[in-house]
C-alpha cells in the first residue's frame, strides 16, 4: 500500500506541470511523499518510495512523448507509451535517491527530513539535467513560474526554486500535523521568495538583449549528407535575412547531426551574422 499511494500521489503531482497547471496538486503530491518516508524511515524504504512516486509523476508528465510519436508513421503510435514507461523507469531513480537520503537521515523526524528532501531533491535534479546525457525536463520548480515567488529563480536558479517547493510542501504536511515552529521553519525562506518577488515583479525589466532563432526545417534526407552542408548553411543564411539583427543568434539543430560551422554561417552570401555570436543548439 505504501508504494501504490506513493504512485498515485507521484501522478496527482504531475498535474501541477503544464498543460494542466494546477500547482497546490504538486504540493499535496510531494506532501504526502514526505509523509510516507517520515513513517517508513530507512533508506531501502525510502529509495523505494521515492522511486513509486518518481514513476508516477514521469508517466503522466512525460505523456507528451506519446504523443509525438503519432506524427510519425515509421512506427506503430502505441510504442510511444513504451517509451514513456521505460523512460519514466530510470528517471524515477532520481527522486529515489532524494528519498532515500533523506528518509535515512531524517530518521523519522518530519521537519529534519523536510529540510533534507529539499536539498537531495534539487541536487537530484540537477544530477538528472546532465547524467548519461541529460534529461532535465519537469522540474518542480516549474510548478511556480506563474506566481511571484518565480522571481526568486534569477537569484537561485531553478534548482533553488525546487527546494522552495519541497519545503513548502513539508510545510503543508506539518500543518495538517499541528506543527506550528515546523511550518514557520520550513515557510521561512519560501515566504522571503515570495516577498522578493512581489517587490521585484513591478521592476523595470534589463536592457533587453536581441535573440534570433533560426530553425531551418532540414530534412533528414540532408541532415546527415556531408554533400548538403553547403546547402544547409545556405538555408540559414537565407533565413537570417528575414530578421532584424540580433546580439546573439541561436541555431536550431539536431544534437546528433553534423557540426555548423559558425564562421561559415557568418561568411555565407547574405548572411546578417557577421559579428554577433552564434550558438548552435
Amino acid at each position: 500500500m505504501p508504494f501504490l499511494s506513493a504512485f498515485i500521489a507521484g501522478v496527482l503531482s504531475a498535474f501541477g506541470f503544464a498543460p494542466v497547471g494546477w500547482w497546490p496538486f504538486g504540493l499535496i503530491g510531494l506532501a504526502w511523499l514526505i509523509r510516507q518516508i517520515v513513517q517508513r524511515p530507512g533508506w531501502r524504504r525510502g529509495a523505494a518510495i521515492g522511486w513509486w512516486f518518481g514513476l508516477g509523476q514521469f508517466t503522466v508528465g512525460l505523456n507528451w512523448i506519446a504523443t509525438a510519436f503519432t506524427f510519425q508513421a515509421a512506427m506503430p503510435a502505441w510504442l510511444g507509451w513504451i517509451a514513456v514507461v521505460l523512460l519514466s523507469l530510470y528517471l524515477a531513480v532520481f527522486p529515489a535517491l532524494a528519498a532515500g537520503f533523506a528518509s535515512a537521515l531524517g530518521g523519522g523526524d518530519r521537519l529534519r527530513t523536510s529540510l533534507l528532501l529539499a536539498g537531495t531533491w534539487a541536487i537530484a535534479e540537477w544530477a538528472r539535467g546532465f547524467l548519461f546525457t541529460g534529461f532535465p525536463w519537469n522540474p518542480i520548480g516549474v510548478l511556480w513560474l506563474d506566481l511571484p515567488v518565480a522571481q526568486a529563480a534569477r537569484l537561485i536558479g531553478t534548482f533553488g526554486l525546487s527546494a522552495l517547493f519541497v519545503l513548502t510542501a513539508g510545510a503543508l504536511g506539518m500543518f495538517v500535523r499541528g506543527n506550528g515552529r515546523g511550518v514557520a521553519l520550513t515557510l521561512a525562506l519560501p515566504v522571503t521568495a515570495a516577498v522578493y518577488g512581489l517587490a521585484t515583479a513591478g521592476a523595470p525589466p534589463p536592457t533587453p538583449t536581441r535573440i534570433t532563432v533560426v530553425q531551418p526545417d532540414i530534412g533528414q534526407d540532408k541532415r546527415w549528407s556531408e554533400a548538403a552542408e553547403s546547402e544547409r548553411e545556405a538555408r540559414m543564411a537565407y533565413l537570417s535575412q528575414r530578421t532584424a539583427m540580433a546580439r546573439v543568434s541561436c541555431f536550431g539543430r539536431n544534437p546528433a547531426s553534423p557540426p555548423i560551422s559558425r564562421t561559415s554561417l557568418r561568411r555565407a552570401p547574405g548572411s546578417r551574422f557577421y559579428s554577433s555570436p552564434v550558438i548552435c543548439c
